[in-house]
């Protein structure tokens, strides 16, 4: 029984990779194939495009046997890590056979002379591209002219260069390193190469897919994935995928803005920590603020990829932990067929590595780090599946810069954990109705005698107070945001409550409609279906505020 291995993001899954499996099990023989896969992050240095369950039934459909996951320390770091996590995870397994790659570079043996050159010769080969560097050069190119001058062979060099190549050499790296008796072997990649950006016919790379999902276009997705993968992309479409990188901007300068010290988070030096700052502005997204941070010596990867670690508080000190382990400190199966079911016995009687399951401690005991390190993974795992919820539309519609202020100027990130957006629903809105409030005040109620004596909170509550005389009864039959808060919502339903009837009842059918998700009142569409544009909503609502502040203002303080 022979078992083969790869080691995948599939993010998405297509004919290219269908195409590997079949290749791995030609040329290996294997019985099953087993897919190391990444799980909600990925390399690059970004969220997947779609979550780990859609495309482990992908991988699963198209080919593979049995998905494991990639563990998150390995999945989000650059190559010698990410390999290092997937090879020595496959070690660990005790029952893999072959490890299966795609390569640029038909020959394996030229491979394994380049992995053998770069680990024999480490210390010099990083020794001179930091003098290169130092003259100018970017790191790429430092190294490249570096090897270029001690490689035996000149047209290495230029097996170098191509991405696959790269990693399958740190996979020969990592074999070599823990003298594991696994079998590489290399499928020719086929088709546009691994970068590109253009749609071609049948095999077409992930990040052209990718790029289509994201322009919200998915029939030409379908002519280049495995025709067993429609029905499953088609029902996921606009409702779980695509995700992203740009979805998570908010989080990413919320991160920045509350880390004490930048310089202890994965990949961080106190230069490219200046360079953030002096990058940062509040409207940039995500992409458009690794733009804004790349230059001669930062590739769009490394940036990324440093983001990321911002963004998911992934330390210097958490690495070092996960290294200990070889990046891999447990796995977790994420799926398998029914006809290799006996493979996971196998793997239980001979793997070296805990289990775990739904990122939990299973019946294997785990160290005191592999129980904080699973922990940790379980929680950032958590961000991307809540991070697309109700509560970042309603931010983002809104008060996005507002709310980047809130969180700048109190801390919010320093107490609470970054899961928060999903915990602390209530607190979040609370607050940001505070932040909402105070910024719209006009200017006679902030040079207001009273509001001079009262400090900001403490004017907001009673602002808001439910009980509070100073509220009509009537907005209670309009108080849409009653389930969720008091603060500026009470204003917008105090505003609806001085439409005209027909209005009213138009916006009672509208708020029915959407009444399944309240994030939906929120939204641009939402308004315009009333027949209200936003900044009509949000003049009207400013002058109900300056009228409700002034009724609160005649009390003594």
């Amino acid at each position: 029984m022979k078992t083969a291995a790869i080691i995948c993001e599939y993010n998405p899954f297509h004919n290219g990779h269908e195409y590997h499996i079949m290749q791995t099990r030609n040329i290996t023989g294997a019985d099953c194939v087993i897919a190391i896969m990444s799980g909600n992050y990925v390399q690059r240095g970004t969220p997947a495009v779609m979550d780990k369950k859609i495309r482990t039934q992908a991988a699963l459909l198209g080919g593979a046997d049995l998905v494991i996951e990639l563990p998150l320390f390995a999945a989000c770091s650059s190559a010698p890590d990410f390999a290092i996590g997937a090879v020595s995870l496959l070690h660990k397994l005790g029952v893999i056979d072959y490890l299966s790659f795609g390569s640029e570079c038909q020959d394996i043996n030229k491979l394994k002379q380049i992995a053998s050159f770069l680990i024999q010769y480490e210390e010099e080969i990083e020794r001179g591209t930091k003098e290169l560097m130092s003259l100018g050069h970017s790191y790429p190119k430092a190294k490249e002219l570096y090897l270029r001058e001690h490689l035996d062979d000149a047209s290495l060099i230029e097996v170098l260069k191509q991405p696959n190549n790269i990693l399958g050499i740190e996979y020969l790296k990592a074999l070599l390193q823990l003298d594991s008796p696994i079998i590489p072997v290399c499928v020719t990649r086929v088709s546009n190469d691994h970068h590109s950006k253009e749609l071609t016919p049948s095999i077409s790379s992930a990040t052209s897919i990718r790029e289509i999902l994201e322009q919200n276009q998915i029939s030409p997705l379908f002519s280049r994935v495995p025709e067993a993968l429609h029905d499953i992309y088609q029902m996921h479409y606009q409702k779980d995928f695509p995700v992203c990188l740009d979805d998570f901007s908010l989080l990413l300068h919320a991160a920045i803005y509350s880390c004490e010290d930048l310089t202890q988070i994965s990949g961080i030096s106190s230069d490219f920590k200046d360079r953030i700052f002096k990058m940062l502005k509040s409207d940039l997204s995500f992409e458009e603020l690794i733009s804004a941070c790349k230059t001669k010596n930062l590739t769009w990867s490394k940036i990324s990829r440093n983001l990321l670690h911002i963004m998911l508080d992934i330390t210097k000190e958490k690495v070092e932990k996960a290294r200990t382990y070889d990046m891999s400190p447990y796995f977790q199966i994420l799926g398998f067929k029914r006809s290799a079911s006996f493979l996971i016995g196998n793997i239980k009687r001979k793997s070296s590595i805990p289990m775990v399951r739904h990122l939990r401690v299973m019946n294997d005991p785990l160290s005191k780090d592999q129980e904080e390190l699973l922990n940790f993974q379980s929680s950032k795992n958590a961000i991307y599946y809540n991070f697309k919820s109700s509560m970042s539309e309603v931010i983002s519609s809104f008060y996005e810069v507002k709310f980047l202020s809130f969180l700048l100027d109190s801390k919010l990130y320093q107490k609470r954990s970054t899961i928060l957006l999903v915990d602390y629903d209530y607190f979040i809105l609370n607050q940001l109705g505070l932040l909402r409030i105070l910024s719209s005040l006009d200017e006679d109620i902030l040079k207001h005698e009273n509001y001079k004596r009262v400090d900001n909170e403490t004017f907001y509550n009673i602002l808001i107070d439910k009980d509070n005389d100073d509220f009509d009864e009537k907005v209670e039959n309009y108080d849409i945001f009653n389930n969720v808060n008091y603060g500026y919502g009470r204003l917008m339903a105090l505003y609806f409550s001085y439409l005209e009837e027909a209005d009213k009842e138009k916006f009672i059918d509208v708020y029915q409609k959407f009444n399944i998700n309240k994030s939906d009142y929120f939204k641009p569409p939402f308004f315009s279906e009333l027949g209200i544009k936003e900044n009509e909503i949000i003049k009207g609502v400013n002058k109900e505020l300056k009228k409700q502040s002034l009724k609160v203002l005649k009390r003594k303080y």
